[in-house]
């Protein structure tokens, strides 16, 4: 959109808005992490209680650590995917702030090109 003058505002509002809804999502997938990591860790808590106290084989530190993050395997990766999602729109973020740079741009040429004729 923005090689015609004429949509450049429509692009330079689409490009505004893309990033506030990125912003919001990035804010809400932080506070999911936040709350996601306090349970997790609880859940550790809890099952290295478990695996200490009501388990039926006697288990040392280390096995029960293997143990717990085996348990956990499935929560870490869920974390996991969450951080990449907010780096992913990180990354969208900088793109669109690369784009309204190229927009300034754009707008500057055309008033240098005005000036000139």
């Amino acid at each position: 959109m923005i090689n015609r003058i004429d949509s450049i505002s429509e692009a330079q509002v689409l490009m505004l808005s893309y990033r506030h809804i990125l912003v919001d999502k990035i804010t809400k997938y932080r506070a999911a992490i936040y709350k996601k990591k306090a349970n997790d860790q609880n859940f550790r808590k809890m099952r290295y209680e478990y695996y200490k106290t009501q388990h039926d084989v006697r288990l040392d530190y280390r096995e029960i650590n293997t143990f717990i993050d085996s348990d956990m395997a499935l929560r870490i990766r869920q974390t996991e995917l969450l951080e990449n999602h907010i780096s992913w729109y990180t990354q969208c973020i900088d793109t669109l702030d690369k784009l309204g740079f190229s927009i300034k741009d754009r707008i500057q040429i055309e008033e240098i090109k005005l000036k000139t004729m």
